[in-house]
């Protein structure tokens, strides 16, 4: 019986515990609420109050004179569009306006409200929001001095604009596991998006425009950045389809680990436009920058992988890099001066890159800086172009150039900085019927440390032929596909080395010897073969030949490329008469060259040697000197209907242009540098194909523009410009 009647007693207590549920105070500073675990509202906080000086209401207008605190654990503030059209928060409140405990945030306008003029104004100060919002959507935060979400329940937090305010439009901290998207952020003084302390987070369709319209140290478009207190980093963090504009400071930054960042455009940065302040392992992909006040890419990280980077008129460089063990795919670079300033960077290598000088200044490849920091060491630079400029080095040891086309080299004479410069080697086996498979294996006559490397610079000397008996193409497979080294600078000195091919096939051997690649081994297309040494096993047919090049079935020259022709034979030769046409151009030695004309040139031999004679004819056809076809666009994301910029940066003279702007194989444009309004939802492939009167050629760009339908509340917005 007693205990029954403690039960009921507990039970009656809790009642009327539950019965009083909150409460409201008008404190000093602040509107306190005591919430006791409730959903509350304006209009509710404001019936208890009974203060319209402090809160009231006005046709679904709110006036709030004073903080709105929230103070019990589990307490939940909904200001939303079920009470609320507007809060005008009075700007002289100049703090946390709206803190502690739980919101809610849907389908509303808030902002600090200037009593006297009757417009939002940061005149007094801006309002602060600091607390942990359970739902965040569909809101415009208007002359907000700070949306300070902190440790959000809402695993997804969407629709926002932000505007004109004082500090930072949004900061988040500890928004794990979750999503935000769709923000616009313009005209706030210290940083547009702020990420702390926040793991697996996605964050895409961010628009962040004008933060401190001049250059401050801290003040970002978007930063992904540790906890400087605790030292907690944004591990896991993407930030995809988003722009930033007229940033003070730096456009983009991060310092945390595993970020990703793909499909961003920068523009105009006083500082450097893409700013990777340190940590590791950063993904990097389809970002394009433009006009930064230093640097395009400031790179300070460990193991980041660069793809698909346009970077155009830097006032500095374009990358400026002190990493570790990272590559950089498929970059491309236009005007502005130095192309790759490295420092104190190792094992970091340069696949596929391309620099255009539209100032006339030097399009360096790199140029390394004596500021104390360590000698950049084993650095990769594979298939670039820098033909406008000159490649630049000091103090730099161990730098690899692997197909790389340039118009001169200046290296210091008295400080370390070892170049090695290769290129592609293509091999094809065969006998006198067909092609064999063969392993091949490369030797250095000269030199036993630069030996021959893979398609990524690694030491290999041994390589298999496929199917078709040809090593690889490095557009298939860079592990296979052979790389010889031309010759080795260092101190001022040049060492130009021979190579040796042995090939062996289940129906025999053989060796080639004196193989001197050069700059004429360069290949602008790395899908086709360049210069290939075609090596004859057994050839009933012609016991003397056992190895000729290049192949003019395979091989392709231009209107004044120089060519060598060389043959390797089985005995030694006696004599040799060298012909082009019917004129006899050289007797003796087993190599000629020749520039190629404007009409197709035959070369041919007649040799003699121990068992007789014999002879080989080549006949090369000039192809035309057809356009690179290149292009870029400003954004690649964004709402309908959305303006797309494009850029021809194509190469070699074009002198018309065709665009597919949705991928349907119809030619939407002849404009060189057209301007394009995208309607509908979608993702569009785009190709430009440039042309002159010796033909054209295309790039195609695969899912390159993507448009997203605009949300009600974004139509809204836009109709009203904002």
């Amino acid at each position: 019986m007693i205990r029954k009647l403690f039960l009921i007693f507990v039970c009656f207590w809790l009642l009327c515990g539950c019965a009083q549920a909150w409460s409201v105070t008008n404190g000093t500073t602040e509107i306190k609420v005591y919430g006791g675990g409730a959903t509350v509202n304006l209009t509710q906080i404001s019936e208890k109050l009974n203060n319209s000086a402090l809160l009231k209401n006005e046709n679904g207008v709110w006036y709030q004179n004073k903080s709105i605190r929230l103070y019990d654990t589990g307490t939940t503030c909904r200001i939303s569009s079920d009470d609320v059209s507007e809060l005008r928060i009075r700007d002289g409140i100049n703090g946390l306006a709206l803190y502690g405990g739980y919101w809610e945030f849907e389908n509303v306008t808030i902002g600090s409200w200037n009593y006297s003029s009757n417009s939002y104004s940061t005149s007094g100060g801006s309002a602060l929001f600091e607390g942990c919002p359970k739902i965040l959507r569909n809101v415009k935060f208007d002359h907000f001095g700070r949306v300070y979400a902190n440790q959000p329940l809402a695993t997804e937090i969407y629709n926002l604009t932000i505007v004109d305010g004082m500090g930072t439009g949004l900061l988040l901290v500890g928004f794990n596991d979750s999503v935000l998207h769709d923000i616009t952020i313009t005209n706030y003084s210290v940083c547009g998006l702020n990420v702390q302390r926040s793991f697996n987070t996605e964050i895409y369709n961010v628009n962040v425009t004008n933060i401190a319209g001049d250059s401050h140290t801290g003040h970002y478009g978007i930063v992904i950045m540790e906890d400087g207190a605790t030292q907690t980093h944004c591990n896991n963090t993407t930030v995809r389809d988003s722009s930033v504009n007229n940033i003070g400071y730096s456009g983009v930054d991060t310092n945390s680990n595993y970020t990703t960042f793909r499909n961003i455009t920068i523009i105009n940065a006083t500082h450097n436009g893409l700013d990777i302040h340190g940590g590791y392992h950063h993904i990097l992909d389809n970002i394009t920058i433009i006009g930064s006040t230093m640097n395009n890419v400031h790179s300070i990280g460990l193991y980041c992988v660069y793809s698909n980077i346009r970077s155009i008129n830097p006032g500095g460089n374009h990358f400026d890099i002190m990493n570790n063990g990272s590559t950089f795919t498929n970059i491309y670079m236009s005007g502005g001066s130095i192309g790759y300033n490295l420092f104190g960077s190792t094992d970091v290598m340069m696949i596929n890159s391309t620099k255009v000088s539209s100032t006339g200044k030097p399009a360096q490849l790199s140029y390394v800086t004596s500021t104390g920091h360590l000698s950049p060491y084993n650095t990769t630079f594979i298939d670039a172009d820098f033909t406008s400029g000159l490649l630049f080095f000091s103090g730099c040891n161990l730098t690899k150039l692997i197909n790389i086309k340039y118009d001169r080299t200046l290296g210091s004479a008295t400080t370390l900085c070892g170049r090695e410069y290769a290129y592609y080697a293509d091999v094809a086996v065969k006998n006198s019927t067909s092609y064999l498979s063969a392993t091949v294996n490369f030797t250095n006559e000269d030199d036993a440390i630069h030996i021959t490397k893979d398609g990524f610079g690694h030491n290999k000397s041994s390589f298999e032929t496929g199917a078709d008996g040809r090593t690889e193409l490095p557009s298939g497979n860079r592990l296979e596909s052979a790389v010889l080294t031309a010759r080795y600078d260092d101190l001022g000195i040049s060492e130009i080395y021979s190579h040796t091919i042995n090939i062996s096939t289940s129906s025999g051997n053989v060796s080639l010897t004196n193989i001197t690649p050069d700059h004429r081994w360069y290949r602008s297309n790395i899908s086709q073969s360049k210069y290939t040494i075609t090596a004859i096993i057994n050839d009933s047919t012609n016991t003397h030949l056992t190895g000729f090049a290049p192949s003019a079935d395979e091989n392709n020259y231009i209107e004044g490329d120089s060519v060598k022709f060389q043959i390797w034979a089985s005995e030694d030769v006696d004599s040799i008469t060298w012909k082009q046409g019917d004129e006899t151009v050289q007797t003796g030695g087993l190599t000629y060259d020749t520039i190629v004309g404007e009409t197709p040139i035959t070369v041919d031999i007649i040799a003699e040697d121990n068992n007789g004679s014999f002879s080989k004819e080549w006949t090369i056809t000039p192809t035309a000197n057809l356009p690179n076809a290149c292009f870029s666009a400003n954004v690649t994301s964004g709402y309908y209907p959305l303006m797309v910029s494009f850029t021809d940066n194509s190469t070699d003279a074009p002198t018309y242009w065709k665009w597919d702007f949705d991928g349907d194989g119809k030619t939407d444009s002849l404009s060189q540098n057209p301007v394009v309004k995208y309607k509908a939802k979608g993702t569009y492939n785009v190709t430009l194909t440039s042309g002159n009167s010796n033909g054209e050629q295309s790039e195609t760009k695969t899912a390159y523009i993507t448009v997203q339908k605009p949300s009600f509340i974004r139509k809204l917005l836009q109709m009203y410009g904002w």
